[in-house]
């Protein structure tokens, strides 16, 4: 089992975005990655699981620095009262199935 820790900035709740930095690329599998082009590949979906609820989609290439889940995870930031400096857990459970757990910074 994989596990990632993500510290949110601002711009992650702003944007209801995850993101990781690129060298987290092989946390996810090759063919999960979208072109941000629209007739580009659009790519497989993975399933990250946040507070009981489902966000699948494929994982974007967001800027040379860093991907992240296509889906907007903008609910899920609100609904635990995020802030930046929290933390995210990500623990890949399968091989297209993530788990993310919210942590309150101390």
């Amino acid at each position: 089992m994989q596990v990632k820790q993500i510290e949110l900035i601002q711009s992650s709740i702003d944007n209801g975005r995850i993101y990781f930095p690129i060298t987290d690329a092989k946390f996810f599998p090759v063919d999960s990655y979208s072109d941000r082009e629209s007739d580009g590949d659009k790519g497989a979906e993975v399933v990250f699981t946040a507070n009981g609820h489902c966000f699948a989609g494929p994982i974007r290439l967001f800027s040379g620095h860093r991907i992240s889940p296509q889906r907007s995870f903008a609910s899920f930031l609100r609904e635990v009262g995020a802030v930046a400096g929290d933390k995210l857990i990500i623990t890949r459970i399968a091989d297209r199935e993530y788990n993310v757990k919210h942590v309150r910074s101390a």
